[in-house]
Formats: C-alpha cells, structure tokens, sequence
C-alpha cells in the first residue's frame, strides 16, 4: 500500500472528523485553529520512533486503507456530543 493512499484517506478521515466537530459541538474553525496552533510542539514530542502514536499509525497502516475507512465511518454514523477523543 502507498503512503499517499493511505494518506490520502486518513485526511479525509479527518476532514470528515472535523465537520463532525463542528456539526455536534459549540467549537468553530477559529477554536480549531488555535487548537492546532498550540500542538507541534506536542507532535514533536510524540514522534519518535518508538511512541505509541507512530505504532498506531503502523496498526491501522497495516490493517489497509478499507479498514481505516470503515473504523472512521463507524466512528461518525451516529451524531453524538463531540468528545476529545472518545475511543484512545
């Protein structure tokens, strides 16, 4: 499977999530954008090798693109309370 693939469909995964937010919670793109304003310096942290966030993205890598899509289907079908992540 390429990287660009997978990529691809992850940041659709997440454009999908982020409408989600916006559709189920009082958050709007300026909140989000601070949001992620403040987290390079956390990702930078994050990203070693061995961290637990670069193994999850080699579990859900190896379980294929249809995979990742259902998981992230699954998790935006029903229209819930938007939660700071409800499922890690």
């Amino acid at each position: 499977m390429e990287d660009a693939d997978f990529l691809s469909v992850l940041r659709s995964g997440l454009k999908g999530i982020e409408a989600f937010i916006f559709r189920n919670s009082n958050v709007t793109a300026k909140d989000l954008a601070e949001y992620n304003s403040r987290r390079p310096a956390f990702v930078a942290l994050q990203c070693s090798p061995d961290n637990e966030i670069v193994r999850l993205y080699h579990s859900f890598k190896q379980q294929g693109i249809r995979q990742l899509q259902q998981n992230i289907d699954a998790l935006l079908a029903e229209e819930r309370p938007a939660l700071s992540n409800p499922c890690l």
